[in-house]
């Protein structure tokens, strides 16, 4: 598809504005919650409890985004004893792997289970003693290999199965050298590429007073050999992403804030001073990250990790445990002490304008050359101004083609104003509804270079 840049317009501001809350997070009706996934179906798998007291965790599955939840009996009678499932994974086909850790008289005991028909049976895949699993995870391309993060009060170790849990082979031996120990902090498995992950590790020795060195190490054969970043990790950190679109930046979080490397974690630089426990990133639009924080909510990110803004509208828990993104269903999930919320992202074929008085618009478009049609999607920048996407024709869905910009220019002419423009020579009609009172207009760009167009007499009184 040509493209046709209007002059020095259309809000080269693009690149600089963040992401503006738009939607509500609204609670679930659950009481705690330390841990949330999506599945590939939508649905949704959580460890909550169901009563007051920390005896009453459970996992429990929700198919209508956290409107009802249907609880599991328990693994193995686990369901109503004193367990967490810090560690929960999903595959493909809705397999629901569980790591249950329990503590006390300081002992750990942890056991791993499998349930393949929703939760309603579970089967014992792994008992450990003096350890818990804080992460597990199913290889995107392999749904056999899982990996496993353990470890209580010393080095936590990172092993891998081949066979669903069956059997598990320790594959950190070749982090760090000689003579200094290795606590695994966190993993990222990269979706681009098979047998690809990075760990994120905390170095030391048993020399007295001997500084503990963060570091990252990376393996291209599903952990078999790893070979350390170029530089040290600027934190320990406790959240660790490879870029769904791009192998070779790697977002990391700690208690110092949130980093991001491109270059494969051979350097990294600060870009929130906020302490982070985990980082999302979404694998269908371009940049847009999010972060779950110990006090501070939820942050995004629609610059690639540039900036981060507070994502906090309807969020009264600010302390969230984790977090899990829908991108198909466009619903984001937070887990907290005082249960789940769902968040509900607008129809991404309409961009919602001026929440005072909210407008929402919709476009279509035309190929002149191949006759193809395709609506937009939507991506609001802020409360004034936002912009389409059309994957339908430019196979593209990261592409800003059509930007559309609403000012209330009541106090001046009694009317609201509407400028549009694009970076396209399409045929596109924009729709805009008064949410109010359901007025519409609608504007034609015809085929051609023609930039866009205003209407500063819009929807008057």
């Amino acid at each position: 598809m040509r493209s046709a840049l209007c002059g020095a317009c259309l809000f080269l501001a693009l690149a600089s504005s963040g992401v503006a809350g738009v939607g509500v997070w609204t609670p679930t009706p659950n009481a705690d919650a330390v841990t949330v996934l999506v599945g590939h179906d939508g649905a949704v798998v959580a460890d909550w409890g169901h009563g007051s007291s920390f005896l009453s965790f459970q996992v429990a599955r929700s198919l209508d985004h956290g409107a009802s939840w249907q609880p599991s009996t328990g693994p193995g009678g686990v369901g109503s004893s004193a367990y967490q499932a810090r560690a929960l994974a999903l595959d493909p086909a809705g397999t629901i792997y569980a790591g249950f850790t329990t503590a006390g008289n300081a002992s750990y005991f942890a056991r791993l289970f499998v349930s393949r028909d929703a939760g309603s049976s579970w089967t014992e895949l792994l008992e450990e003693f003096q350890t818990q699993f804080l992460d597990l995870r199913v290889d995107p391309f392999s749904p056999q290999t899982l990996y496993l993060l353990d470890g209580v009060g010393g080095p936590a170790r990172l092993s891998r199965s081949t066979d669903g849990g069956a059997g598990w082979t320790e594959i950190d031996q070749s982090i760090g050298s000689v003579g200094v120990l290795r606590n695994v902090t966190a993993m990222s498995l990269d979706v681009r590429a098979p047998d690809h992950l990075f760990a994120a590790t905390v170095l030391f020795t048993t020399v007295p007073w001997s500084p503990a060195t963060p570091a990252l190490y990376e393996s291209r054969d599903g952990g078999t050999t790893w070979t350390r970043s170029g530089g040290n990790l600027p934190d320990a950190f406790a959240t660790v992403v490879v870029d769904p679109f791009a192998s070779t930046t790697i977002y990391g979080g700690g208690a110092s804030g949130i980093f991001r490397s491109v270059d494969a974690g051979a350097t990294f630089e600060p870009q929130s001073a906020v302490p982070a426990t985990q980082i999302v990133a979404d694998s269908i639009h371009l940049g847009r990250l999010y972060a779950a924080t110990s006090a501070n909510g939820v942050l995004a990110s629609s610059d690639g990790g540039t900036t981060w803004a507070a994502f906090n509208a309807g969020l009264t828990n600010l302390a969230v445990n984790a977090i899990a993104l829908d991108t198909v269903g466009g619903y984001l999930y937070a887990a907290t002490s005082t249960g789940v919320f769902v968040y509900r992202f607008p129809d991404p074929g309409t961009l919602v304008l001026d929440a005072a008085h909210p407008f929402s618009v919709t476009l279509s478009a035309t190929d002149q050359r191949t006759g193809r049609n395709g609506t937009g999607v939507a991506t609001p920048m802020n409360d004034l101004w936002g912009y389409f996407s059309i994957p339908a024709i430019t196979g593209n869905p990261n592409n800003p083609e059509v930007f559309v910009k609403m000012l209330d220019g009541t106090a001046i002419n009694g009317a609201y104003w509407l400028f549009y423009g694009g970076l396209t020579d399409l045929e596109y009609t924009l729709t805009v509804t008064e949410t109010a009172t359901g007025r519409q207009r609608t504007y034609t760009k015809p085929a051609g270079r023609q930039c866009g167009g205003s209407d500063t007499a819009a929807f008057a009184p």
